[in-house]
């Protein structure tokens, strides 16, 4: 199994008959650098940018968003962990954005990465972390997989940070719509507030809005999950979306509004589509935290898609 390096990508490629999928991803945070099918960008492109700026693509685990101040409580111990948001006070986004993973396998068209997380101060588990990418003629699909490798149950929520994309067609031009019934407004930690049914609320986009018509900072979750999941959307006048499928075991849905995301083009104004287990603060509230027992695993799975009228198809 080969280490992978901070700089170090993995490109992938699918050929079919009549489309061509390619991505690019990183060592760095199991992150998505960049998604396109037959040229048409699907992800706001960050393959010649350092690091991952904004989180790009990034895997989120053993908890996505925040942490009010850090700190959580276990079976009555307090933990404290490290407050990489100085400027809110909180603890954000797991402990994987600085993690290199390694290549467990790969074929032209998919790759699998592990990596470890070790029982450390603010978070005393043991848990193997794999995330799984296999492109399709439409997009890509993806999974995460975490196993319990310590003796006593873990508790985990994930997340993902995709920037949706809909190749050069501008922001101001795409419509958003979010599969959800219930919003919560951010307070200025960005943490959620009371939540509300969107039914007839400013923040109900089940069906397509201008982005700006949108906050630009809002937590959603979809509480009737069917089978099938979630479809979350950007699309565009001619009728072509790329649309973010998250399974039932992702509920949760973060959508920002970035105002200059450094990208392959530039800062570009780019929205984030984030599903997510859990809410932001789950460590603390253990609302739909998941324990994971000893020896247990659990999988989360999306996807990112085109989808384009026939008279555009090839």
């Amino acid at each position: 199994m080969k280490e992978l390096q901070a700089s170090d990508v993995v490109q992938l490629r699918h050929v079919g008959t009549e489309h061509e999928t390619t991505a690019t991803i990183s060592a760095r945070a199991a992150a998505v650098r960049s998604l396109t099918v037959d040229g048409i960008a699907l992800v706001e492109p960050t393959t010649r940018v350092p690091d991952l700026p904004g989180m790009a693509g990034a895997v989120l685990a053993p908890w996505p968003n925040r942490v009010e101040d850090g700190t959580w409580w276990y079976d009555g111990q307090r933990l404290q962990l490290p407050v990489n948001e100085p400027e809110l006070g909180n603890a954000i986004h797991g402990l994987l954005a600085q993690t290199d993973f390694a290549v467990r396998a790969r074929s032209a068209s998919s790759v699998e990465l592990r990596t470890t997380i070790d029982p450390q101060p603010g978070y005393p588990f043991a848990l193997e972390v794999r995330v799984g990418y296999s492109l399709h003629p439409d997009g890509l699909s993806a999974r995460v997989d975490l196993e319990n490798r310590g003796t006593r149950a873990a508790p985990v929520a994930v997340g993902v940070h995709p920037y949706l994309r809909l190749g050069d067609t501008p922001l101001d031009d795409l419509r958003v719509s979010i599969d959800a019934d219930r919003a919560w407004l951010l307070d200025a930690r960005n943490l959620p507030g009371v939540p509300r049914d969107v039914r007839g609320a400013t923040e109900d986009v089940r069906a397509p809005h201008p982005v700006d018509d949108v906050p630009a900072h809002a937590l959603y979750r979809r509480m009737d999950i069917a089978s099938r999941g979630l479809v979350h959307r950007l699309s565009a006048e001619d009728g072509r979306a790329v649309e973010l499928w998250a399974d039932a075991t992702l509920p949760w849905t973060q959508w920002y509004v970035a105002p200059d995301l450094m990208t392959d083009d530039g800062p570009r104004r780019a929205v984030a589509v984030e599903p997510m287990s859990a809410p932001p603060n789950a460590l603390r509230s253990g609302v739909d935290l998941y324990r994971l027992p000893p020896n247990g695993s659990r999988t989360w799975r999306w996807a990112i898609r085109l989808r384009q009228p026939e008279s555009l198809a090839r």
